[in-house]
């Protein structure tokens, strides 16, 4: 189960039994961007690999001129991609996103960084901005079913309650 507030689960939801660990992301530090980078590109060799997927992983994997052969060159690799990224802004989800585009690219992964981190925090000011504008209609909306039912004076009748006067007021007349 996961929320962005769990102060607004119902107990129900959150008693023991029910939820036994509570694990709370916080946003990458530099250390744990690099961690994720080398996890991602890690030299792996995968021997006799009997499924046509790992096959075609290690082959794309492999055919990368930018791969990096060597422990030192990942940690190299790595290194290079912290620097263009921000301490604590972005959080795990958003940084693996990042290295999934480039999945089988590391080198693309390093030159590219500042440009996602710009598009990024357009992408989050946008956002904000259209929660402002939301919430913002929001009031209005409000404010306008009030002065309505204000300036209503007179409670309305139901259509059944109308038609049942009609017809008294018809019997009568005959």
């Amino acid at each position: 189960m996961t929320t962005n507030h769990i102060e607004k689960l119902d107990n129900a939801l959150t008693r023991p039994g029910r939820i036994d660990r509570i694990i709370t992301f916080q946003k990458t530090t530099t250390e744990v961007a690099k961690q994720m980078f080398q996890s991602f590109y890690a030299p792996k060799d995968i021997e006799n690999p009997t499924s046509w997927a790992i096959q075609d992983y290690v082959k794309r994997k492999h055919s990368s001129c930018d791969y990096p052969s060597s422990e030192w060159e990942l940690e190299h690799m790595a290194s290079q991609f912290v620097e263009g990224l921000p301490e604590g802004e972005f959080s795990p989800a958003q940084l693996q996103g990042y290295l999934l585009m480039y999945k089988y690219r590391p080198d693309k992964a390093i030159t590219n960084p500042a440009a996602w981190v710009q598009f990024a925090r357009e992408e989050e000011a946008k956002k904000e901005q259209e929660k402002i504008q939301q919430i913002n209609e929001d009031k209005e909306d409000v404010a306008t079913a009030t002065a309505t039912a204000v300036e209503a004076k007179t409670p309305r009748r139901s259509a059944r309650g109308r038609s049942k006067s009609v017809r008294v007021k018809s019997r009568k007349r005959a």
